[in-house]
């Protein structure tokens, strides 16, 4: 636009005018006002006061030329842009009104409408608080997808919903209470009444946001996990796993949290890293006869010295649980002498590599910092004791920094000989313990004796099973602190703190401590209190999977997911996965509602029990275990004779209560359990998606049903972190409130109001398959990309403001640049919705903005603007220029409809005359448009689109002639250049075509698209008459030379100043006196052109 203006007092007026339609930054009506007060002040009055009736040209619109502007100014013949719509979208306040008038009511009347159904099911989100940056990222992606698929023709069918229960609300509640009334140890109905009171209003302010963000769904019905129906039917099917025997009660280690102080499963866990204490520790022998037989060739003066085993653990905390000490009988041990200082060093140890061992996930983790598990501190590297020690023959290079110098290998053994034999339990001296037989225990670690207890371990608690030893000692509470049982000097500490100082210092004390290290490693958290976890030996229920993973792995293959590589990660985690400990102790949950003997444990499951207990929680909601006496709960009736009946006080692992939502949500709301899509992030191939495959198998297995996953695509996005990658966090105060994002701050110029639009853009325009960034620039560069889509409808709808469908002229008639318009715009739809069809959201911004600046901007409104504001207003130049810009106007308010959704109902309605934020109960463009390929039919074949590459490519070489030309001051710009193009026979012949081609009856092809003035040099040379109603086109301005010495594209541009006369209406150089207006001017006044209305 630039190049087309000279720097007068005129030209200022009209550059500040178009820049103004390109990039808006003022009201595009001061623009106007600008260029009348400018084109008033060098009125053709003034210019025609010096011209001599003999100069006048002797044509039918001599007197227009001369004489028009007596009456009037040039402002009244313009055809300048006009429109109601804003330019600012003033999104905090417009954006609320256009949700009033346009989307209520609309899902409700998608739902209803003919089409095929297309069902997002939508992962429950806590109801445990304000909403984040990953609620937005999360929602707004499944409503592009909700909405796209709405303007392609399906009955759309998106229940949102939220996950009541577990601990984070429940703790949120406790906490929430006034004056710190209640406690985990409260009165359980206190706890549920305030957590659903919390859960309630969590839910109301997360709704209200969501609403906000203009996500259409189902709002007046949304799904609660707490709801009465769906407790039932969760229950009715926990029940029936348990009456078919995949649940089995049983006492065993559990991953515990002291911090929750509940039971938690594999996906509650992440993994951080930590510091822990690691020891060696050597426990005294009481030999058995095999070991003695053993020794007795090798050994001598056994009877007068100490045998001890050399263990080593990295949780010393459960020395004092100790069970028994597991060796591995095919395993080679020697026998090491421990204070001979005449003997010579031990060969074994000199031929070894000199440093210590840790277990292979320690090794890895503590390598990244650079250091040895040899340069740990160490609190007691030698022992002088007169004994012998036992440590597997491989592990002596692992026992160097505690075993002295002058220490002897005496002899060798094999596992097999200590079996049978007994040690000293470490804090129980009076108190003998076996050594066993496992499989797990190896010399790559450690000393390969491996100390058991069987409460805190599951390989140990397995050992010690199959060697019928007691498993049931516990001496940690639910609080993670040591028991009475403990003994007193423990009793009471934290068992994983301060118990685990007193332990080492009470080995320490007894002489058995060989060496204590510090080791950083990956430990597992709860992943809700941030804090470790322990493994704690509890009554617990288990969902047995062996044959449920592989019904789930089966039915997986015939899910897409996206990204692909997902795929492994969940089949791996399934594969993995033997059962799941489905019981929590807490007291906000559905409640494992069941009676199981007293002496037996068994659990009462007859089929009459089960559908009372369910109708009463359909009826009454869980709090009715609470709340109801026994006899109602489980009537004398349905009980056995004889028997005493407990009743379960555990409650269901919360990710029961959303995988089970594919059945209280889904099934019954849309009478099918399989959603097309499930979308969520990336955690969740351990959490929901693990756990809605597993309880849907279940489900087919029990029903005797062909296993059928609850869904046909999983989709999975990243994290939101901040500008510098890092995750957002309250201590590092870089989260992003969406409220501020979308209302602004109190500084509204430091935190701008930037409405929903913008955050739905953002979270478009993400790579979200992988982490995401957002930050004051990321949003700023949003909503700038967001305000170049807007100002471009802007410009279309003021062009076409006075046209209509039936002002549309025949694709056939077209001009070829126009033709090459709507096959571009063609070719953007059909990657836009190939896009949208394959979820890259990405893409679909990138193209469009591309499209909008390449293709638009800098394109076709720039040659087009000449057509649309000089040319007559209802001739078939501006006609054929409205119709592109019509068409090209639908091309984009289809593709943003699905994200920016606001801004395409304002587009939609004010195309029409409607303020959608004014006018109530206006519709919505989604239930009246119909997105598919009707663009199509525009598509050019591949020859002719292969010319307008070529010829823009000429184009952007001859404006870098132009350009040059203009610093050295030899034209001001395009309009008042001479160009002449030496180019190849190819280009040449291509570039002719387009030289006598007309646009209409307004200019050649080729001068609109290098956007030239004419020139009286050429028009002898090549001077083309297009004759209609006795008017002429303007002569060739470009001289087309052929130079066989140029190959391919390359071409070589020549600019001169031009001769002719700047039109004092289009400042065109194509009039032959400076006094007179053009042909084409001169035609369309002559012709009374009114102004628009």
């Amino acid at each position: 636009m630039v190049a087309w203006a000279r720097w007068t007092q005129e030209a200022r007026a009209l550059s500040i005018y178009s820049h103004t339609i390109c990039q808006a930054p003022q009201n595009w009506m001061w623009g106007l006002r600008c260029v009348v007060r400018s084109l008033s002040l060098t009125s053709t009055k003034n210019v025609c006061s010096s011209i001599t009736t003999s100069e006048m040209p002797l044509n039918k619109n001599a007197k227009a030329k001369q004489c028009f502007s007596t009456k009037s100014s040039f402002s009244e013949t313009l055809c300048l842009p006009r429109t109601d719509f804003p330019m600012r979208a003033n999104a905090s306040k417009r954006e609320r009104l256009i949700q009033k008038n346009c989307f209520d009511g609309l899902y409700k009347r998608l739902l209803e409408r003919e089409g095929p159904t297309f069902l997002l099911h939508d992962g429950p989100p806590f109801a445990n608080g304000q909403l984040h940056m990953g609620h937005v990222l999360n929602k707004v992606l499944k409503d592009v997808i909700v909405r796209y698929k709405a303007v392609t023709g399906y009955c759309v069918a998106f229940v949102p919903g939220w996950d009541c229960h577990g601990l984070p609300i429940e703790a949120k509640a406790i906490s929430a209470s006034k004056n710190g009334r209640l406690t985990a140890r409260s009165d359980p109905l206190r706890i549920r009444k305030e957590a659903r009171r919390f859960a309630e209003s969590a839910i109301k302010i997360q709704k209200e946001d969501f609403m906000r963000l203009g996500v259409l769904a189902d709002w007046e019905h949304p799904y609660f996990t707490m709801n009465p129906d769906y407790e039932a039917k969760q229950v009715y099917l926990f029940l029936r796993m348990m009456q078919s025997g995949l649940v089995q009660r049983r006492y065993r280690p559990v991953y515990w949290s002291p911090s929750s102080r509940t039971a938690l499963a594999e996906a509650e866990i992440e993994y951080d890293e930590h510091t822990s204490k690691s020891v060696f520790v050597k426990l005294a022998i009481d030999p058995h006869y095999k070991l003695h037989k053993a020794l007795k060739d090798d050994v001598t003066g056994l009877n007068n010295a100490s045998i001890s085993l050399a263990i080593w653990t990295t949780t010393p905390w459960t020395l004092p649980a100790n069970q028994a000490v597991a060796v591995n009988q095919s395993l080679d041990y020697a026998i090491v002498k421990l204070t001979s200082k005449g003997d010579a060093t031990l060969t074994q140890l000199q031929e070894c590599e000199h440093s210590t061992s840790v277990p292979q996930s320690t090794t890895q983790e503590y390598s990244k910092h650079g250091t040895s598990f040899r340069q740990l501190r160490k609190e007691n590297s030698e022992q002088t004791v007169s004994s012998l020690l036992v440590v597997a023959k491989n592990c002596l290079p692992n026992c160097v920094d505690f075993l002295p110098s002058t220490s002897k290998v005496l002899c060798h053994i094999k596992g097999e000989d200590l079996l049978e034999s007994t040690y000293i339990h470490p804090f129980q001296e009076k108190r003998s313990c076996p050594i066993i037989h496992a499989d797990f225990v190896t010399s790559d670690s450690g000393t390969g004796l491996v100390h058991c207890a069987p409460a805190h371990g599951i390989e140990d608690y397995h050992a010690c099973l199959s060697n019928g030893l007691s498993i049931d000692i516990n001496i940690v509470d639910e609080d993670g602190k040591y028991n009475a049982d403990a003994g007193c000097i423990l009793h009471g500490l934290s068992a994983m703190d301060e118990g685990n100082d007193v332990v080492v210092n009470t080995l320490r004390e007894k002489n058995a401590l060989l060496a204590c290290n510090e080791f950083v490693h990956r430990y597992p958290f709860d992943w809700r209190t941030r804090k470790p976890i322990m493994l704690r030996a509890t009554q617990q229920w288990f969902a047995q999977l062996q044959e449920i993973k592989q019904l789930a792995l089966e039915a997986l293959k015939n899910v897409k997911l996206l990204p692909e590589q997902g795929r492994t990660r969940l089949e791996s985690m399934l594969r993995q996965r033997d059962e799941w400990c489905v019981s929590r102790q807490r007291f906000w949950g559905v409640p494992i509602a069941v009676y199981c003997c007293a002496s037996t444990g068994i659990p009462h499951l007859s089929t009459a029990y089960i559908d009372h207990v369910v109708n009463i929680i359909s009826n009454n909601g869980s709090d009715a275990w609470w709340t109801m006496p026994d006899e109602k709960l489980f009537p004398l009736e349905l009980r056995e004779a004889n028997v005493n009946y407990i009743k379960s006080k555990d409650t269901m692992d919360v990710w029961f209560d959303s995988g089970s939502s594919w059945q209280g949500a889904t099934a019954i709301r849309h009478g099918t359990s399989q959603a097309d899509i499930y979308l969520e992030g990336s955690d969740q191939h351990r959490g929901w998606f693990q756990s809605s495959l597993l309880i849907k198998m279940i489900h087919d297995y029990i029903e005797k049903q062909e296993p059928r996953a609850p869904f046909k695509s999983i989709i999975t996005h990243g994290f939101v972190l901040d500008e510098n990658n890092r995750k957002m966090s309250k201590s590092l105060g870089n989260g992003i409130d969406p409220k501020r994002v979308i209302n602004g701050g109190e500084n509204l110029k430091k935190e701008p109001a930037y409405g929903a639009d913008t955050l739905r853009v953002w979270a478009a325009s993400t790579d979200y398959q992988n982490d995401v960034n957002i930050g004051t620039t990321t949003l700023s560069v949003t909503a700038e990309n967001l305000r170049k889509i807007r100002n471009c409808c802007r410009f279309l709808l003021g062009n076409i403001s006075d046209f209509t469908y039936k002002n549309v002229i025949s694709h056939d008639n077209l001009c070829g640049l126009d033709r090459y318009m709507l096959h571009r715009a063609s070719v953007l739809d059909d990657s836009i919705r190939r896009n949208y069809e394959s979820y890259n959201f990405h893409r679909v911004i990138q193209e469009l903005l591309a499209f909008i600046n390449t293709d638009l901007s800098s394109f076709y409104f720039e040659i087009t603007k000449d057509r649309l504001y000089l040319s007559k207003v209802d001739g078939e130049s501006r006609r054929g220029a409205q119709t592109i810009l019509f068409h090209l106007l639908d091309v984009i308010t289809y593709a943003i409809s699905p994200i920016a959704c606001h801004l395409a109902e304002e587009v939609y309605h004010f195309r029409r005359g409607i303020d959608p934020s004014i006018s109530k109960s206006c519709g919505s463009f989604l239930e009246n448009a119909l997105w598919s390929d009707q663009f199509s039919k525009w598509l050019l074949d591949e020859d002719q689109a292969d010319i307008w590459t070529t010829v823009r490519n000429v184009r952007k070489q001859v404006f870098q002639a132009i350009q040059g030309a203009r610093d050295s001051n030899i034209v001001t710009g395009s309009l008042d250049s001479c160009i002449t193009i030496s180019a190849s026979d190819h280009v040449s012949s291509l570039l002719l075509d387009l030289a006598y081609a007309p646009v209409f009856d307004d200019d050649l092809l080729l001068n609109a698209i290098l956007m030239t003035s004419n020139d009286a040099r050429f028009s002898d040379y090549v001077f083309y008459v297009f004759t209609k109603e006795h008017f002429h086109l303007p002569s060739l301005t470009v001289n087309v030379v052929v130079d066989s010495s140029l190959q391919g594209q390359d071409i070589v541009v020549d600019v001169a100043p031009t001769r002719c006369y700047k039109c004092p209406r289009c400042w065109r150089y194509t009039s032959t006196t400076s006094a007179h207006l053009c042909d084409r001017c001169a035609a369309v006044i002559s012709n009374t052109l009114r102004p628009l209305s």
